[in-house]
């Protein structure tokens, strides 16, 4: 599919904008970053080797015509020097291309370039493009509605042909949605739909509309019908949680026939994908599935019925389904009586804990780096200080709300474990370089107070331990045991195997 070797020479400088910048005159002649791409033994992987001349702050996405990306794109810092990064079973479409965006953090200089396959235009964006859609993003992300507009609106009457446009308005959706302005509203979902006719877009703008069901239902229906064109390994997580929003939509909307169907496809599904446990389904969604349907079949009065679905929401460990499940026993049999019994039989016969062994990653092993990282309020941590006490350690961002949702769920672990020795640091990694540190150390702690967080947050601002640890997404949590050596280490969000790995280093 790519040519056997292309070699780009990515040239975008910043002299220009930054011609006053200290050092400026001494560039060196080199370029200051060079891509080459070859095709491996197979067309689904991809392998480049990125050569830095300077620390940069990196974004490689594979994208498609729209400008839409066909892989989860890599964000973050890297020294200068060589890399090698390989794209796993990235299926590449007919005209995608590579978009490569460095950000040099000393000076400030924005160094960007497009690899076009199958004839594409080359383009450019500034460094003020950049900074306004992260501003628009995190603004929006940090309920900061009128900087956010404010943002939007700079850049689509600015640069009119900015070619992440769709991605303007996406982030601005939710400003929007929250405004209750529905012309407006769906002016910008349709903008959206436009410019990025993808699945997880269209559930986006779905989530956005929720006050307006009908319109919710249609971009929902929508998703599910272009969800074929998601990456081949992402196609039944997403096609997941679509029928999932479309069971709840279709019942809003007064049609409990199409919502218990798009629950039961969304059941189909979830099955199929565990186990083994999918990276992004890690989470117990059957229980609540269960749930929906027994509510449906009370809806459309077959009590019966929505005691079989609440017998398996309470088989999946659902403490509340137990008063559900009584409840529903009344409707079903008109009385309580006989329900003691039953209701005995039934945990008698249920397994004796949740089956999570398939959500557990393998175990890691090996030593943690050691660190001596600034605090955020003040002094230095350092791995020495954690020694003779297990640790559980959270990579995190304050933009990232997967993170923050660990962020918490470490914490209950700490309060609930902390008498056993327990302990936790988060580490924070470069912040944005588009956005002030000001604002972003608001936000820091914003986050931290809204998630109850009260174990120490330390900053990696040389992104010493995320290039060490090669820490590619946030959250990524390890577990270290007495001794500092890593037993676990979770990419995403995963509370199950996290709690489960804590108790059986915390068992005797």
């Amino acid at each position: 599919m790519l040519g056997s070797a292309l070699v780009i020479l990515l040239l975008a400088t910043a002299t220009a904008l930054h011609a006053d910048s200290p050092g400026s005159a001494q560039e060196p002649a080199a370029p200051p970053a060079t891509l080459t791409m070859a095709d491996s033994s197979t067309d689904s992987v991809l392998v480049m080797t990125l050569t830095l001349v300077r620390e940069s702050f990196v974004d490689i996405g594979i994208f498609d015509r729209l400008g839409m990306a066909v892989d989860a794109p890599m964000h973050r810092p890297m020294p200068a020097g060589q890399h090698v990064i390989r794209y796993e079973q990235t299926r590449l479409i007919p005209g995608s291309y590579v978009a490569l965006l460095t950000l040099d953090h000393a000076n400030k200089i924005l160094l960007k370039g497009f690899t076009h396959f199958d004839g594409l235009p080359t383009a450019t964006n500034s460094i003020e493009e950049k900074a306004l859609l992260q501003g628009i993003a995190v603004y929006t992300s940090q309920a900061e509605p009128a900087r956010a507009l404010a943002a939007f609106d700079t850049l689509v009457h600015r640069y009119p042909h900015y070619l992440d446009k769709g991605a303007a308005y996406y982030s601005v959706l939710p400003v929007l949605a929250a405004q209750g302005d529905s012309a407006r509203i769906l002016a910008a979902a349709d903008s959206v739909a436009r410019y990025l006719p993808r699945a997880v877009y269209f559930r986006e703008i779905s989530q956005a509309t929720a006050r307006y069901p009908a319109t919710a239902l249609r971009y929902a229906q929508l998703a599910l019908s272009v969800v074929d064109r998601v990456p081949l390994r992402y196609q039944d997580d997403e096609r997941f949680w679509i029928l999932l929003d479309l069971g709840d939509l279709y019942s809003r909307c007064s049609d409990p026939e199409a919502a218990k169907t798009s629950l039961e496809q969304a059941l189909s599904v979830y099955h199929r994908l565990l186990p083994p446990t999918s990276r992004w389904v890690m989470v117990r969604k059957d229980r609540a599935i269960y749930r929906m349907l027994a509510d449906l079949s009370e809806q459309r009065g077959d009590n019966e019925g929505a005691l079989r679905w609440r017998e398996k929401a309470v088989a999946k460990d659902a403490p509340d389904s137990w008063l559900e499940l009584q409840r529903t026993y009344s409707l079903a049999y008109g009385t309580d009586t006989g329900y003691a019994q039953y209701s005995r039989v039934l945990d008698q016969a249920l397994p004796a804990g949740p089956a999570q062994a398939a959500a557990i990653p393998p175990p890691s092993s090996g030593p943690f780096p050691d660190f001596e990282l600034p605090v955020l309020d003040g002094g230095r941590l350092s791995l020495a200080d954690l020694k003779e006490s297990p640790v559980v350690v959270v990579f995190w961002g304050y933009w990232c709300g997967s993170c923050l949702k660990e962020m918490s769920y470490v914490q209950q672990l700490v309060d609930q474990h902390g008498s056993k020795g327990l302990k936790a640091v988060a580490i924070h990694g470069k912040f944005l370089p588009q956005l002030s540190e000001e604002d972003q150390l608001r936000y820091v702690r914003r986050a931290l107070s809204r998630s109850g967080v009260s174990f120490p947050t330390v900053f990696d601002d040389q992104s010493e331990l995320y290039n060490r640890l090669e820490i590619a997404a946030t959250p990524t949590t390890y577990l270290l045991d007495r001794t500092g050596a890593i037993l676990l280490k979770i990419e995403g969000y995963n509370a199950e195997a996290l709690s489960s790995a804590v108790d059986r280093l915390l068992t005797p």
